[in-house]
């Protein structure tokens, strides 16, 4: 099973930009700029496009805007097109799934619902073992590794003015 997840916090550098679908679904964009080192560990900031759908979008539409620092939980996603010149763009951004305004603490977070069911679990493979009893069972447990008994001869000795 993979996992794709990606929890982030920043502020958000430009208004929200909420439309609809054609379809009537609710998508609101955001651009977060987050603080991190860079390879040689001197400070660097990322611009992050966070996109929130349906309830998600429609709690961002209403509760927040430029400057406020937000928590976003989420997955990452890369869209892919071909651009004027035949050109493959790649768009990368982070698909929220729940978040929260951290610059208004009155305000609740806000996360996705499920509305995909999930597939039911794959019935696991029968084994075509033969049933055994329970003295069949205690008869092939190993039994436990004898202790070591030590005498004083066998340790060594330490001088601690050497490691000192």
């Amino acid at each position: 099973m993979d996992i794709n997840v990606v929890v982030l916090t920043g502020k958000i550098v430009r208004e929200p930009d909420a439309k609809y679908t054609k379809k009537g679904y609710p998508k609101c964009h955001v651009t977060v700029a987050c603080q991190t080192l860079n390879p040689f560990g001197y400070p660097d900031t990322m611009y992050i496009g966070v996109d929130g759908w349906n309830e998600v979008a429609e709690w961002m539409m209403e509760n927040v805007d430029k400057g406020d620092e937000i928590l976003v939980e989420g997955s990452y996603l890369i869209n892919s097109f071909e651009g004027d010149e035949g050109k493959k763009i790649y768009i990368h951004s982070v698909v929220a799934k729940s978040v929260r305004n951290l610059s208004n603490p009155e305000v609740a977070e806000v996360e996705e619902e499920e509305t995909v069911e999930k597939p039911a679990p794959k019935p696991k493979a029968k084994t075509s073992y033969p049933k055994s009893t329970t003295r069949q069972r205690k008869a092939t447990r190993r039994a436990p590794a004898p202790k070591a008994e030590l005498d004083e001869e066998d340790i060594p000795e330490f001088d601690n003015d050497e490691y000192v």
